[in-house]
């Protein structure tokens, strides 16, 4: 079997076996490192397959909203990296509508499917986000059933955040750490909350919180720093990371890239290119960087103004999964943005093999690829014909 614990940091999952279907023996590790949150596990094809939710990235990089995804594996025992989209809504043709807690229908759980024999047949569940007042009264409600989750108190800061009710978000925080003062996993939400939202102020008492607990504070402290970028007080995160090397001289070393890449961030932030590039140069150095981290880290350089650096960063999230629809979709926005005359055609064919590929940026690409800019592009005409196909097939919704 397939069950769904927490890892200390988020939900992953475990494997188990029996012999009689009773007696269970779990193994010895996780089978993944980032939350999933399952519905189902079968074998199809060979295949063990594990369906859940996730919120990733939509088309270009942008947030998404929940989606079904499944896991694999060939031996029960070792997951393949990333995932691969089981069952997907459409998301909202503009970005700045997409997201978890944007008004749309998403999907909850993922598939909950079993195999027989040469068909799966499974059903999905449908999450109704809903705007404004409703939204609020569904976190409550959901609060209520399940008041040791903190999951729906992070939704409702957010509810309060999208409705300009600052000081009810800050009154929410306070009693979210009052009633969760032990708990890693929430404490570590509400960091990601701050970081995300801009509030250095709200990530700093966190660290100070979890510091005076004995809690792990790591992550705590580099939410901070984010927090920081994220407000644009670029000088106040170097300071930071300044402030954080010295005090713990073992983190050159164990948190070097997650460093490097804020440090890269705040000086591009600052105009300061020339350091900001070095910076960057020793975060992209590591072979082992996985794509969804360098799909983020592409999305702060691209809020700072640094276009081609955003760029060389997905370029090497694409090398890493080249299955990374999110990264390639925004490596070729990008190659749009930037006038890329070579790459554009070579990443424009790998984008309409894959599954579902944006008709928005589709629609662009077709109408630059015909413009004269890109009159002497070499493969021009042939990636115009591929993405000519790939719109009718959107058009008609037939699969690929």
């Amino acid at each position: 079997m397939v069950y769904n614990p927490s890892n200390g940091k988020t939900w992953v999952i475990r494997t188990a076996t029996s012999a009689d279907g009773i007696h269970w023996k779990a193994a010895a590790g996780y089978g993944i490192d980032r939350f999933l949150e399952t519905a189902s596990f079968y074998r199809f094809n060979d295949l063990y397959v594990v369906n859940g939710q996730r919120a990733t990235f939509s088309d270009g990089g942008h947030p998404g909203g929940r989606q079904g995804r499944a896991i694999l594996s060939t031996d029960f025992e070792t997951w393949l990296n990333g995932d691969t989209g089981a069952f997907l809504l459409p998301e909202p043709s503009k970005p700045a509508d997409r997201g978890s807690r944007k008004p749309y229908d998403q999907v909850h759980l993922g598939v909950g499917a079993a195999s027989f024999g040469s068909v799966a047949v499974g059903l999905y569940g449908i999450w109704h986000n809903a705007p404004g007042d409703e939204a609020r009264r569904l976190s409550l409600a959901f609060q209520i059933a399940h008041p040791t989750l903190p999951g729906p108190r992070i939704e409702l800061l957010h509810a309060y955040l999208d409705a300009g009710e600052r000081d009810r978000a800050d009154r929410e925080a306070d009693a979210l750490i009052r009633d969760f003062p032990a708990d890693p996993l929430a404490l570590l939400a509400l960091a990601n909350f701050a970081a995300n939202t801009a509030n250095p102020t709200l990530a700093r008492r966190l660290t100070d919180h979890a510091k005076a607990l004995r809690l792990p504070w790591e992550a705590h402290a580099i939410l901070a720093v984010e927090a920081l970028v994220v407000a644009r007080d670029f000088s106040g995160a170097l300071d930071a990371v300044r402030d954080l090397l010295r005090e713990n001289p073992t983190w050159a070393t164990s948190y070097t890239a997650l460093l490097n890449s804020l440090q890269a961030i705040a000086h591009y932030g600052r105009g300061d290119s020339e350091t900001g590039h070095l910076f960057l140069l020793k975060f992209l150095q590591p072979s082992d960087l996985r794509a969804e981290n360098l799909l983020a880290i592409a999305r702060r350089l691209t809020e700072v103004e640094a276009g081609e650096e955003a760029r060389q960063t997905l370029e090497r999230a694409s090398a890493a999964d080249p299955l990374n629809q999110a990264a390639l979709t925004r490596l070729v926005e990008l190659d749009l943005n930037l006038n890329r005359l070579d790459e554009l055609p070579v990443h424009l064919r790998r984008l309409v093999a894959m599954r579902r590929p944006s008709a928005d940026v589709l629609r662009v690409a077709q109408h630059k690829l015909g413009s004269d800019h890109f009159l002497f592009s070499a493969d021009r005409t042939a990636t115009l014909e591929a993405v000519r196909l790939a719109l009718e097939r959107t058009a008609r919704g037939a699969p690929r």
